[in-house]
Order: C-alpha cells, then structure tokens, then sequence
C-alpha cells in the first residue's frame, strides 16, 4: 500500500486542526499580492486582517483608496476569490492604511 498518498489526505484535516489552515493561505496571499493585484496596486495597498470571510486592505493614501474603491475593487475581489475561493474570501473592506503616517504629524 503506498502511505504516502494516505499521508498526504490528513495534511489539510491536521492544518485546519491545529489552526495553521488559515495562515497557510493568508501566507499564499501575501506571498502572491502583486500578482493578485497587480504590480501598480500592491505598491500602495496590503493585505490587513480577515474577519467573518471580509478580508480588509489597507491603502496608503485617500486617492488612491477613492481610485481603488470606485474602479479597481470587483476585479480585486474576483482575483482573490479565484485564488482562494468565495468560501474563505466573501467581500472585500478597503480602508486608509493605519501604519502610513499623515504629512505633518
């Protein structure tokens, strides 16, 4: 009998057991980015935090967020969810990017 194939089918059921599952895609994700969403918008935005399947990401700056939010978010939301699937990325929550200072602060 060949075990390593039986081996590999528990792989996923012991990832998602001990909770590495999420942060095996949330890895993929940020490894991937820029071809996720192209070269232009990684620069400019990242990947923060998933919560209850809303994945929130983070833009550098309110011209770029209004850009982003108005053109560019259907398609980043297909790409995603073409990548990882609608079951773990449901919508998207573009948002001004906290870590970015403010000019004149």
């Amino acid at each position: 009998p060949d075990r390593s194939s039986k081996f590999a089918d528990l792989i996923p059921a012991f990832l998602k057991e001990v909770g590495l599952e999420e942060k095996v895609w949330q890895q993929a994700l940020l490894n991937e980015w820029s071809q996720l969403v192209g070269e232009q918008v990684a620069r400019r935005a990242r990947p923060g935090k998933i919560q209850n399947k809303i994945l929130t990401i983070f833009v550098t700056n309110s011209v770029w967020l209004n850009e982003l939010t108005r053109y560019s978010r259907p398609q980043m939301l297909k790409n995603l969810q073409a990548r990882f699937g609608a079951e773990l990325i449901r919508d998207i929550r573009l948002q001004p990017d906290p870590d970015v200072q403010k000019p004149g602060r």
